[in-house]
């Protein structure tokens, strides 16, 4: 909830309503619809599968998620 619980010198500030906040499962689908039209790799099957992973949960649990993901699909070269 705050990062500073954790770092003290992080000057990350706390987000506490990301909690409290669901994840839209709709919007994260057309999102990725979207993100597949500029060239986003994303496949129909992840896509009409979106809704079903992020129900239920918060977006302090996207972002999380996001967090955990950043630099798992570097291009290798």
């Amino acid at each position: 909830m705050n990062p500073r619980d954790v770092v003290p010198v992080s000057n990350m500030p706390a987000y506490p309503w990301l909690a409290e906040t669901p994840v839209d499962p709709a919007a994260v689908a057309a999102n990725m619809r979207a993100l597949k039209r500029l060239g986003d790799p994303y496949t129909d099957e992840e896509i009409d599968g979106a809704a079903a992973v992020v129900t239920g949960k918060s977006e302090l649990d996207a972002l999380v998620a996001y967090l955990q993901g950043l630099g798992k699909n570097a291009p290798k070269g």
